[in-house]
């Protein structure tokens, strides 16, 4: 029941949105939620105009309770389910096949590396997310300052060999996100 609240509150906060915000449905990880409330969420952001922003393959728990539900991965349990209108954003994503990237840029959506939040955690540097194309750099609950984020993204990038210009086009990708639902 609290987690239909939750939708509740998203529809009235998308519906008072002023002009020029755009809502969205926010969810927590896959793993925390049943499919009936991945597909309302998807028909709800739909009703609204909106998208759904979760957290997907942050963890390995994620994909394995897909696969215990029949599906082959984190995302594509989602993508089954109807919970991901065109330009949903989907942070982390430490966890996806690059069959998952695929299929994230067919249907059109965001994914937002955390590279803070996940060294927080104990995570891993999101590397898989080379191969995507519409990847913004995000905070994930820590405070917004971009520049900490992209000095996280630099170092840790590096790290692995990745070109430090990396992070920045993941910055200026988050700004055309954050455009998106800013109008």
């Amino acid at each position: 029941e609290e987690a239909y609240d939750g939708m509740r509150e998203c529809r009235r906060l998308c519906r008072l949105a002023p002009p020029g915000i755009v809502g969205c449905v926010g969810l927590h990880a896959g793993f925390t939620l049943r499919d009936d409330m991945l597909r309302a969420a998807g028909e709800l952001a739909r009703e609204l105009g909106a998208v759904v922003h979760t957290h997907v393959a942050e963890d390995a728990l994620d994909a394995a309770y897909a696969r215990e539900r029949g599906h082959r991965g984190a995302l594509l349990r989602l993508l089954s389910l109807g919970a991901l209108p065109a330009g949903s954003a989907l942070a982390h994503g430490i966890g996806l096949s690059q069959a998952e990237i695929a299929w994230a840029a067919r249907c059109g959506l965001w994914l937002v590396h955390c590279p803070r939040s996940n060294a927080a955690n104990g995570l891993p540097y999101a590397a898989v997310l080379r191969q995507a194309r519409r990847v913004a750099l995000g905070s994930d609950g820590h405070p917004g300052a971009m520049t900490r984020e992209l000095a996280s993204a630099r170092t840790l990038g590096g790290a692995i060999g990745e070109s430090p210009k990396v992070a920045l086009q993941r910055l200026r990708a988050g700004w055309r996100l954050a455009s998106q639902r800013l109008g």
